[in-house]
């Protein structure tokens, strides 16, 4: 069984809109241009926020940091 999906079905829908994106680039072993694009894309439509209770500037720009390096870590797998 599949684990949970972490996106809603707009998100699902944007993800399956670039599968054939994504093949051609397969193909040609040329992934990178395909990834410019969706990442753009993907957070310009779902922007990841800073967590405004984080005080400390280092640590709330460390932990957008992970939040959006999670994210593109799940939409490429």
């Amino acid at each position: 069984m599949a684990p949970p999906s972490r996106c809603n079905t707009e998100q699902k829908e944007f993800l399956l809109k670039h599968v054939s994106s994504f093949l051609e680039g397969q193909k040609k072993g040329r992934l990178n241009k395909f990834w410019v694009i969706v990442d753009a894309r993907w957070f310009q439509r779902w922007e990841v926020v800073e967590d405004a209770t984080i005080v400390d500037v280092e640590e709330r720009q460390k932990a957008y940091g992970k939040k959006v390096a999670s994210w593109k870590k799940y939409i490429r797998h």
